[in-house]
């Protein structure tokens, strides 16, 4: 196996929102999230310096762009910006895709998240 040490690793996963419907149900919609892989350290760094929300935290730094995420409006592209992302973030129900895209990645799907 070859890896190399102190190298930023990325990835891309799907993130799949499920929205609540005025129907009683959900609308589930999907885009690709970029991610930057936060090693152990950082993590526990990030989640002590936070008592609200942690795991937000985390999701800040890792979540680093992103394809296939359309305005609503105007039915055209999003570009990324981090306020945007802190935007997307305060949205629980694309808040807890983007967890559950990126805490399973880590672990190759094996980990499940709290939320």
């Amino acid at each position: 196996m070859k890896i190399s040490i102190g190298k930023e690793r990325t990835f891309t996963a799907t993130v799949t929102v499920k929205q609540p419907n005025e129907r009683g149900g959900f609308d589930t919609e999907s885009f690709k999230g970029r991610f930057k892989v936060i090693d152990h350290d950082r993590q526990r760094e990030l989640r002590s310096s936070i008592t609200e929300d942690p795991d937000k935290e985390v999701l800040r730094e890792a979540w680093i762009g992103w394809e296939g995420l359309i305005d609503e409006d105007t039915n055209q592209p999003i570009s990324f910006s981090d306020e945007i992302r802190d935007a997307l973030l305060r949205n629980p129900p694309v808040a807890i895709a983007v967890a559950q895209a990126y805490f399973p990645s880590l672990s190759n799907g094996m980990a499940k998240r709290k939320n």
